[in-house]
């Protein structure tokens, strides 16, 4: 499977600023626990919302996240690789159809995964 690559931040915004189209779903991705040797990190507390459909996906960023890349893998194969700014509504993806395994990390160093149903 090829690997799609979003080009530079916000390139796939919206540039009229509305919401995502119609038909998407809507999941919360929890904050991945990564071992520690030893060390006390804090555990990110909260999730980001991230609602999906045919060719998008919008991610409701934590406070004081400006940024979060993303990778959309089918098993493990990576299908789509992006980055989503707290600005856009929305970015343009493939369509997908399936379980799809996204893996966020945003701009502070948290990792979240979950899985979108398209």
């Amino acid at each position: 499977m090829a690997l799609l690559v979003a080009g530079g931040f916000g390139s796939y915004a919206d540039e009229t600023n509305q919401p995502g189209p119609s038909g998407s779903g809507s999941t919360d991705i929890p904050p991945v626990i990564l071992p520690d040797k030893g060390k006390r990190r804090s555990r990110p507390l909260n999730t980001i919302r991230c609602e999906h459909g045919s060719g998008f996906i919008s991610l409701a960023l934590p406070a004081g996240v400006q940024s979060a890349s993303f990778t959309l893998s089918y098993g493990d194969d990576p299908l789509y690789y992006g980055v989503y700014l707290a600005s856009d509504r929305y970015v343009s993806i493939p369509d997908l159809s399936g379980e799809i395994t996204i893996e966020i990390t945003a701009d502070n160093g948290s990792v979240y995964a979950g899985i979108l149903n398209f």
